[in-house]
């Protein structure tokens, strides 16, 4: 993660080369100290991390921050782009990550509340509470400029020939699952993918870049057996996406209706079980829950 120490990060290499683990993730910086990134360097530079065997990067924006030091220049992106490229590390955009602060920011928080919302875990939604007071109030310009770079950002990165794997970073702040996916396929598409490179970023790149090849991520003998069925062409228009007619997975047939049953299932939480499964996992663990801010 991103404010891993150098000593931390170290750590988790050597077990994962002990364990036979692999690595993914924000690059790390370091620590964090004054004048970061605009005065003072990384403690740990982003071109450090590029032969390190990371399985993907995570986040155009972490990329942004890191390896520009935050800075909105388009010939060192460029050139940033081409490093990544020929360190031959996949890179996971997740532009809705960003784009959904944006949307926050410029409706000054009537985003929080959009359709489909409700089908967001209420335990997540109790531990953003202090993130949706700070982006309801952010400015939106701003705001909007930097996701504008990261588009760009993600198209210079398709130019260069870098491998781009579609995730959604569903489930946090307001990034509704599933629809969080489609939302992101749309948006590699504004950046400049055709709606086919997209379709492949969820589905044969992530097959490569996860050895599953040939199983995943195809649709042939051999292929695990799950398609998902439309009446209209995704490769014209990638927001035909947001209406499967049907899903077929593991064998069993599950039609449009089936599908809406269970759309609508997901909104009838139960937070008391949630919040007893978290906070009680967690503290098996030894871990502190008090951050939560919750009981």
């Amino acid at each position: 993660y991103s404010n891993l120490t150098r000593e931390a990060y170290g750590a988790v290499r050597e077990e994962a080369d002990a364990r036979g683990f692999i690595i993914t993730g924000h690059t790390p910086e370091g620590v964090r100290g004054p004048g970061v990134p605009f005065e003072a360097p990384f403690d740990i530079a982003f071109s450090e991390i590029l032969d390190d065997g990371f399985e993907t990067i995570e986040h155009v924006e972490s990329i942004v921050w890191h390896g520009l030091s935050d800075r909105e220049d388009e010939v060192a992106a460029r050139a940033l782009t081409v490093q990544i490229a020929e360190a031959g590390v996949p890179v996971t955009p997740t532009l809705l990550a960003f784009h959904n602060l944006w949307r926050v920011a410029d409706t000054q928080g009537a985003a929080l509340t959009r359709p489909e919302t409700d089908l967001l875990n209420p335990l997540v939604q109790a531990t953003e509470t202090d993130m949706y007071e700070y982006w309801s109030s952010a400015p939106a310009g701003p705001t909007a400029e930097r996701d504008a770079f990261h588009l760009r950002m993600t198209r210079w990165l398709h130019e260069a020939g870098v491998t781009l794997v579609a995730g959604s970073d569903a489930g946090i702040f307001t990034n509704v699952p599933g629809l969080s996916l489609v939302e992101e396929l749309e948006l590699m598409v504004e950046a400049g993918l055709s709606p086919f490179e997209a379709l492949k970023a969820a589905t044969d790149a992530p097959a490569r870049v996860l050895e599953r090849e040939g199983l995943d991520g195809c649709a042939r003998e051999g292929c695990a057996a799950d398609l998902v069925l439309y009446a209209c062409d995704p490769l014209a228009d990638i927001s035909c996406l947001h209406a499967p007619e049907a899903l077929i997975r593991a064998g069993e047939w599950l039609n449009a209706e089936d599908l809406m049953a269970l759309r609508e299932s997901a909104r009838h939480h139960n937070l008391e079980r949630t919040q007893e499964n978290v906070i009680g996992g967690l503290a098996a663990q030894g871990v502190d829950v008090s951050a939560l801010g919750i009981n």
